[in-house]
C-alpha cells in the first residue's frame, strides 16, 4: 500500500496513534455533525409526512377505473387488499362508476388483484408513490389492476370431431 506524504518513508505498521488520527484543530463548533448528517430520501419524506391516498382500480386492461381517495392516515396500518374491499362495497357511486365497478367484480370472480405485478397482502404504503396535482399538492398514488385469466389457452381441451 503507496502511503503518500510525510509517512512515505516509514513502513505502514509503525505509526504512532498521534500519526495515524488526524487532530481535531480547525473543526469549528458544530461543523463535524454538519457532515456526518445523512440526506433524506424521498421514501423517508414520504413515510414521515402524512398524504392522502389515491386508489385506482382498473378492470383488466382498461386504461382507466375507478378512483377513491382516502384521507390522510386513514390508509396507515391497512392492507391495500382490505382498501379495495372497502371501495368496492361503498354504494354511493355514480352511473358510470357502477358500470366500473361492475367490471371490476366481473374480473374479480376468479381473477386476482395486483399492483405493480404484486399480491396486495402487504400495507397499502409499500406499494405507494408520491405524485403531485397540478395545484402543486403532494399525494400517494397506487394503482391497483384486476387481472382474470383467460379461457382456453395451452390447457384447454382440444374437442375431436
Amino acid at each position: 500500500m503507496k502511503i503518500l506524504g510525510r509517512f512515505a518513508n516509514r513502513p505502514y505498521g509503525n505509526f504512532s496513534r498521534q500519526e495515524i488520527i488526524p487532530s481535531r484543530e480547525g473543526i469549528g463548533k458544530g461543523n463535524l455533525m454538519k457532515e456526518l448528517k445523512p440526506k433524506e430520501s424521498p421514501q423517508r419524506q414520504r413515510r414521515e409526512k402524512v398524504l392522502p391516498l389515491v386508489l385506482e382500480i382498473l378492470p383488466g386492461q382498461a386504461s382507466h377505473g375507478l378512483i377513491d381517495i382516502y384521507e390522510p392516515g386513514s390508509h396507515e396500518g391497512k392492507s391495500l387488499r382490505n382498501l379495495c374491499d372497502h371501495t368496492l362495497a361503498k354504494q354511493n357511486w355514480s352511473i358510470e362508476d357502477r358500470q366500473l365497478v361492475d367490471d371490476i367484480m366481473r374480473q374479480l370472480d376468479g381473477g386476482i388483484l395486483l399492483c405493480r405485478g404484486q399480491d396486495v397482502y402487504d400495507l397499502a404504503a409499500t406499494y405507494a408513490e408520491m405524485e403531485e396535482s397540478e395545484a402543486g399538492e403532494k399525494y400517494l398514488y397506487v394503482p391497483v389492476r384486476v387481472i382474470k385469466p383467460q379461457e382456453g389457452g395451452a390447457g384447454a381441451k382440444k374437442f375431436s370431431s
